[in-house]
């Protein structure tokens, strides 16, 4: 075969796959491998030409078998709880990481825990963090690093799966790297920290590292200092949320993350400095200079993947002086897989290696139809070129594009004709004006001020190309078996390309008939919510509330927003990744049940983002904040404010019925809590009663006016689970099936209650949980509701 590693990596694959989903043993699994193993010792022997069979064998077993090794050697949480308030931890700092803006997070290997008078030792690691502000400083944490003892007071937060639909699956990420929870720091002024032993190299890496940001941060501004983190350092956590959404839009969000295109350029760089010294010695030279800049970037997954295929290269160079660059591909995947086969499943695995396969498979077929070959200007041609490479790995990553954040961008190849030369000399200017400021003593105000023009010219063109809006092609969802066909048509599109046999004008017709039908079927690839049915979605925002709503109609309402302070956004990291996943464009209607913070929050962020039609509102309160900001956010980006009054809205087939607190207020009740809007939500024979921040009183006072009409299947509690609210008299009334709670992991007000918890189980009704659970989603078709499990 000319490729004898392409079906051993893909059985591998097949192995590793098929372990997770038949859950057979790591020991049948070892077994077998040995004997399919003894089996091609012996067929070597006897038939050479059928040894591959066994081979393949023992490639698919052995990664059914990794794959079971790897999920024994998973850490188990710390303790089953979700949140355990209180307790210290001793141990050891195994690694740091670059202190960002309010936020420090290291990793502590422990000796033990001591909590309520009881200490038991662990070997398990926490993932260590802690905000600063105005109370509470970092105190001499900020210098800690590899190898320090500390003793630290905190809690400790059990490793959560996806908070929301389509979100970040913490307890995956952080499982994979070893941690078996996370630890907040509470008092850092009565932290520990005593210089230890070991972790040698991880305290030299941490230095480097450390002094490299800190050279950086002095010698350029914020802007491109922040840019400059994150292409060098592997860390992006400085480049803000707007940045990131410009580059994502424009297609080149894989510039912001050192992956294979920096590492290339960090191994060309070092390929001229070596130049000089003969072609092994050069490749010998640029291989140290790869896993040093490894080492600088703390040898993060994106850029190690790319740094083993471009080690093996540079490898199969010395050794054979011209290695195949598929057969590199499909060893540097084995090598990683055999390694941890969990990669598989992660994004940056996917799209690595098919990036990568994608310009091998399809830059000369695409070469070759569109006649590049051809152009004799040198400059055009290597115009062409980029754009066809940046087009051919666009063809290898759509679909893992589409499953693992749904959208594509279409402008892409344009693009980044422009921003990757951009970022090649970004690179440059900041290595460049670092090592003259370090040699010098100052920084070189020419190389630093030609860097900061440099990232202008690449923000602004980021910006630029985001704003063609109508260019990136947006799905919600997509399933493994539409990526599997996804894969089929891209083989088919290439084999237009390359049938010599067919007229030029023909394999472009039928090319672009594929690509048309693979768009079509993407577009159409489903939705979370069900078409012409109630859907009601409880987000997980944290501490606060935020409801989405899909009437049968089509029409969208959001209950209330979530939290909005200078540590936690929910409308910028909940509500509106969400929004954007589902190609939700516009809320038609946003209820404001009060004027809390915890409930505005994500409500101001989308008025400022024009998505929000209609805004109703509590009655007007001159001389509170939150009331005038958000009336003024509404009038300037023309949002209809309706105040709300007893009244009932229909919209999408569904009828919203306001409930305002009834009477007049006592002067010493006229809070917020007590102004609460309540709604009920009706479709067909089902309802669901919302009631805000109101407190039992009011309740109460609810009950009186409104009686039996407030009878619900799903109640969202009162004020988070507070023990003020969700009362005896108001379940009662309602009798639902389910009631919700929305509240975070760990919150300090203790919600829910315990003694609210009991109320509704002496009900007769179901909890479910956003801060153990996740989001809640539950459907109506008019006749019963029924709970989905949407993870």
């Amino acid at each position: 075969m000319n490729y004898p590693l392409i079906p051993v990596t893909i059985a591998l694959v097949m192995g590793i796959l098929s372990a997770d989903i038949l859950q057979t043993g790591f020991t049948a699994h070892a077994l077998l491998v040995s004997i399919f193993l003894a089996a091609t010792l012996i067929i070597f022997r006897w038939r050479r030409e059928f040894v591959y069979i066994p081979v393949l064998a023992a490639s698919f077993f052995l990664g059914a078998a990794r794959h079971e090794l790897e999920e024994q050697n998973q850490p188990a949480p710390l303790f089953l709880d979700y949140f355990i308030r209180d307790i210290k931890i001793h141990g050891t700092v195994s690694s740091c990481e670059l202190p960002a803006s309010g936020n420090l997070s290291f990793s502590v290997k422990l000796d033990s825990v001591t909590g309520n008078g009881k200490t038991f030792f662990s070997g398990s690691t926490l993932l260590v963090s802690m905000y600063e502000d105005s109370s509470k400083k970092y105190n001499g944490l900020k210098q800690v690093k590899p190898g320090d003892k500390v003793v630290l007071p905190g809690n400790y937060y059990r490793l959560r799966s996806q908070a929301n639909p389509y979100a970040f699956d913490e307890e995956f990420y952080y499982r994979n790297q070893g941690y078996a929870g996370r630890f907040r720091v509470t008092k850092p002024d009565s932290a520990v920290i005593t210089g230890g032993s070991g972790y040698y190299y991880e305290r030299m890496v941490h230095q480097v590292r450390k002094s490299s940001d800190s050279l950086l941060n002095s010698t350029f501004s914020a802007d491109t200092y922040a840019l400059l983190r994150g292409l060098l350092l592997a860390d992006r956590s400085e480049i803000d949320i707007q940045t990131r959404k410009e580059f994502r839009d424009a297609g080149v969000i894989h510039v912001l993350a050192v992956s294979g295109l920096h590492m290339g350029f960090i191994a060309f760089l070092f390929s001229l400095i070596f130049t000089r010294l003969g072609l092994v010695k050069r490749d010998i030279g640029t291989i140290a200079g790869v896993i040093f800049f490894l080492a600088v970037t703390g040898f993060v997954i994106t850029a190690t993947r790319a740094g083993i295929m471009i080690i093996l290269y540079l490898i199969g160079r010395i050794w054979q002086k011209d290695p195949d660059p598929v057969h590199t591909v499909f060893t540097a995947a084995m090598l990683i897989l055999l390694w941890n086969p969990f990669e598989i499943y992660t994004a940056g695995f996917q799209l690595s290696f098919s990036a990568v396969l994608g310009i091998l498979f399809y830059i000369k077929p695409l070469g070759d139809t569109f006649r590049v070959y051809k152009i004799k200007s040198s400059f055009l041609k290597a115009t062409a070129d980029l754009m066809l490479v940046s087009a051919a790995a666009q063809a290898g990553i759509f679909p893992f594009l589409l499953y693992h954040f749904g959208s594509v961008s279409l402008i892409s190849p344009l693009s980044n004709l422009i921003v990757i030369p951009l970022t090649a000399l970004i690179m440059s200017g900041g290595l460049l004006s670092a090592f003259l400021a370090v040699i010098s003593g100052g920084t070189i105000l020419f190389t630093a001020d030609a860097t900061e023009f440099l990232n202008s010219l690449l923000t602004g063109s980021a910006a630029f190309f985001a704003g063609a809006g109508f260019m990136i092609w947006k799905v919600e969802q997509i399933s493994v078996p539409l990526i599997l066909l996804f894969m089929g048509l891209a083989w088919l599109i290439r084999y237009w390309l390359t049938a010599e046999e067919m007229r030029y004008q023909v394999r472009i017709i039928l090319t672009l008939l594929t690509m048309s039908s693979v768009f079509f079927i993407a577009r159409n690839s489903g939705s979370i919510f069900e078409q012409g049915k109630l859907d009601v979605l409880f987000l997980d925002v944290g501490q606060g509330d935020a409801v989405l709503v899909s009437t049968p109609g089509g029409e969208k309402w959001l209950i209330d927003g979530g939290m909005l302070n200078k540590f936690s956004s929910a409308g910028e990291y909940r509500i509106m990744p969400f929004l954007e996943r589902t190609m939700i464009d516009r809320i038609d209607y946003a209820l404001l049940s009060h004027y809390d913070s915890d409930h505005y929050g994500g409500i101001a962020v989308l008025l400022k983002e024009g998505r929000i039609g209609t805004l109703i509102m509590p009655p007007e309160e001159p001389g509170e904040g939150s009331d005038d900001a958000l009336r003024n956010l509404a009038l300037i980006n023309n949002t209809r404010i309706i105040t709300a009054t007893d009244t009932v809205i229909h919209s999408g087939g569904a009828a919203f019925c306001l409930m305002t607190p009834p009477g007049e207020l006592p002067a010493d009740e006229k809070k917020s809590n007590e102004r609460s809007i309540s709604l009920k939500l009706v479709y067909g024979k089902t309802a669901f009663l919302f009631t805000g921040d109101a407190p039992v009183k009011t309740e109460r006072n609810l009950v009186e006016k409104f009686g039996g009409f407030l009878d619900a299947d799903i109640f969202k509690a009162g004020h988070h689970g507070s023990k003020s609210s969700t009362g005896v008299e108001i379940l009662a009334a309602a009798s639902p099936e389910y009631v919700v709670f929305s509240s975070s992991p760990g919150n300090r007000y203790n919600h829910p209650a315990d003694e609210v918890l009991q109320r509704v189980k002496d009900a007769g009704s179901m909890i479910a949980r956003t801060d153990r659970e996740g989001a809640q989603l539950f459907t109506s078709d008019g006749s019963k509701v029924h709970k989905r499990v949407w993870k």
